[in-house]
């Protein structure tokens, strides 16, 4: 086989217990395409975006304090120099990235199809033992943000037979019995705080991961690798990820070859995993590994599991000992009866001192019937605190066809339902957890976000409405199939803050197409919106003269998100109230080939844009268009004509109202006024915002007022 030439240091675990003669894999690994090149051409769009605020990983115990938490920002390597920016389609560019790096941000762009049994030589070799094995872990370290680069055709990055590790559990350096943690908890009796190797501040977004075949497991029943594990971690956000065995699943093998897809272990704290497919495997996640590990786990995996999309996968949807756990918009696939995937045996584990709060989640799991929920929907492994619950529905062609509401079923199953905590974050529910059968699968897993993403959630129904923590009664649930299409009706109609969701209509005009009525001060602080709803005309609308509803904002570039109520806009750009989604032009010809026209009444007024930021800007650039939904400033109708922006006149390019650095976006209001005359342009206007592709921008609101 020969030697590798790569090497990483391996684990002092004692191997005494593995099988002792290593199994390669079986068959020929599956070929995937050859990319030789960054797809992107080096343009960023999601790669420098923080994380949203919406679940635990947004949080630190202040002062080492139980229960005193406090909201931070998860930045990953957002605020990484050039020199800090990899862009990576071999192992060894990765080794060598996080190796240089350390603990500095750094953003680690992966592309194309890495198997790290493919040596730098391009020969492929089996791993031939355990510690051979080990050493193509990843091991991600503090002020990270490792990410995956789709190809043309919206497929992710892939890491093939890999495990990620965030954090790691360092054995004894003091020649004691006991791991440094532990010496460090038991034996100096330090805090847990104080403890010097945490890993935190990591983000992980956007791959594709097949998990280890294991070549020398610790039994016949007992594999050791997983796809992902966070262990002696903090303020971690995992988004979009796709983690599956793949070609190598458990049912056709002899013996366990796969641990977890992904676990969360050993005292690590404030974890978020979103918008995340979990496909062909297991033992799916554990929050906590140990009965014994109170000592590191107790009062501490906090973590939130948000919008997962999970199919064929047997059980673990977590399993959770000691950790205050919160689970919801999670859509879950599977059938206990399948003959050619994994069977579904279970999905939520409580387990020792175990805490969770599950909210609107859908469980179509074939066959089962509604009396079944207290087995498969969750399961006893014993002595767990409290299981909280609502909006939790089952659906069975067999027995359910229609799904049916289970919150009562599951009140009864014989949990405490004490109310131990309450999330700390705003966060949004589905309201009609059938919805999320569209949702979820449509948007979740690895290539449905960034360049090129092949992501169609925006197509489906939804009706969020904010979460509060409770364990609501079922009256506060729907009760029947149709509710998902009657709470989708009324959400096209006021899910919006913004004041222009109920504009009428005006007459068109020759130049300019249909100038609606808008009352100013307009504003909208997307506290409503999500990456899903905010381009559709569920969030906000209005009519324009032919009848057709429009939506109030068109994403025209790159991939803004929100969560929070806040808009990551990185590398990206959109309009606000533009009638039609025609490609802009310059004022040749006008106003016979001008498109779309908009909204706004802004020509010849002085008028004055807010921009509220939830923090500090980056890069270099941040600019609003009138009339332009391109990225060339001449594409408009205005671009000769007259601006007067904060005393300065000028008669070039005018479409850009304003340009200034994205560094100057400071958190907080940020206004700007103008005033643009074009007397031969008599139509409604609307607005670009962008930011180019090495800036991000995050918008709290907009106000606009034009007088």
């Amino acid at each position: 086989m020969g030697a590798r030439s790569y090497l990483a240091a391996s684990d002092p675990v004692n191997t005494a217990n593995h099988v002792s003669t290593a199994t390669p894999a079986p068959g020929t690994p599956t070929a995937y395409p050859s990319i030789s090149s960054d797809p992107s051409g080096g343009e960023f769009t999601i790669e420098r975006e923080t994380a949203p605020l919406d679940g635990w990983h947004s949080y630190y115990r202040a002062g080492g304090t139980l229960g005193n938490h406090q909201q931070v920002r998860v930045t990953g390597g957002s605020s990484a120099t050039a020199n800090r920016i990899y862009t990576c389609g071999t192992k060894k560019c990765i080794f060598d990235a996080l190796k240089e790096a350390k603990n500095e941000p750094k953003i680690i762009r992966v592309y194309g199809n890495i198997d790290m049994r493919i040596d730098d030589d391009g020969v492929f070799r089996d791993f031939t033992s355990w510690d051979d094995q080990k050493a193509s872990s990843i091991v991600i370290p503090s002020n990270t943000t490792f990410i995956g680069i789709n190809d043309a055709s919206g497929n992710p990055a892939r890491l093939i037979s890999a495990q990620i590790e965030i954090g790691k559990e360092f054995a004894s350096t003091v020649n004691s019995d006991l791991a440094d943690y532990e010496y460090w908890i038991k034996t100096l009796g330090k805090s847990q705080e104080s403890y010097p190797g945490w890993t935190r501040n990591v983000i992980v977004r956007n791959l594709w991961i097949q998990t280890n075949f294991d070549v020398q497991p610790e039994g016949s029943s007992d594999a050791y690798y997983d796809g992902m594990v966070v262990a002696m971690a903090q303020n971690v956000w995992i988004d979009h990820v796709t983690v599956t065995d793949g070609q190598y699943k458990d049912k056709d093998l002899s013996g366990t070859r796969h641990d977890g897809a992904l676990d969360i272990v050993r005292g690590s704290d404030y974890i978020t995993v979103s918008n995340s497919a979990f496909i062909e495997h297991g033992k799916t996640t554990l929050v906590g590994n140990a009965d014994s590990r109170d000592w590191s786990d107790l009062n501490r995996l906090h973590v939130t599991f948000k919008a997962n999309y999970y199919a064929d996968v047997a059980s673990r949807l977590p399993r959770v000992r000691f950790g205050q756990v919160h689970v919801f918009n999670n859509y879950i696939e599977g059938d206990r009866e399948s003959s050619t995937a994994t069977k579904f045996e279970n999905g939520i584990g409580m387990a020792i001192k175990g805490d969770v709060l599950i909210e609107s989640t859908l469980w179509e799991i074939q066959p089962t019937k509604e009396s079944e929920a207290c087995k498969k929907v969750v399961t006893d492994h014993g002595s767990s605190l409290a299981f909280r619950q609502n909006r939790s529905w089952i659906k069975s062609s067999k027995y359910l066809p229609a799904g049916a509401d289970v919150s009562n079923m599951l009140t009864g199953c014989g949990y405490a339902s004490t109310k131990n905590w309450t999330p700390p974050y705003a966060y949004q529910v589905e309201s009609a957890p059938l919805n999320l059968a569209c949702i979820v699968k449509n948007g979740a897993g690895a290539g449905k976000v960034g360049l090129n993403n092949t992501s169609t959630a925006g197509a489906c129904n939804t009706a969020p409405v904010a979460g509060s923590g409770e364990n609501h009664s079922s009256s506060a649930t729907s009760s029947s199939a149709a509710s998902s299409s009657e709470a989708s009706s009324s959400a096209s109609s006021a899910t919006s803050s913004s004041t222009a969701a109920s504009s009428s209509t005006a007459s068109s005009s020759a130049s300019g197409g249909s100038a609606t009525t808008i009352t100013y001060p307009w504003s909208d602080d997307f506290s409503l919106a999500t990456t899903a709803t905010l381009f559709t005309t569920g969030y906000a609308k209005f009519t324009n003269d032919a009848g057709t509803e429009v939506s109030m904002y068109a994403k025209t570039g790159g991939s803004p998100t929100v969560s929070g109520g806040v808009i990551t806009l990185a590398g990206a750009r959109f309009t606000i109230g533009a009638l039609g989604t025609g490609t802009t032009t310059g004022p040749t010809g006008s106003p016979a080939n001008y498109t779309p026209g908009g909204i706004f009444n802004i020509i010849g007024k002085t008028c004055t844009l807010t921009i509220n930021a939830s923090q500090a800007g980056t890069g270099s650039t941040f600019q609003v268009y009138v009339d332009n939904n391109t990225t060339s400033t001449g594409n408009s109708p205005h671009a000769t004509s007259t601006l007067s922006s904060t005393g300065t006149t000028t008669t070039k390019n005018t479409s850009v109202v304003v340009s200034v650095a994205a560094t100057s976006i400071v958190a907080g209001d940020n206004t700007f006024t103008w005033k643009l005359d074009n007397a031969s342009y008599t139509g409604g206007s609307f607005l670009q915002i962008r930011t180019d592709s090495s800036s991000a921008v995050y918008i709290n609101s907009i106000s606009l007022s034009c007088l």
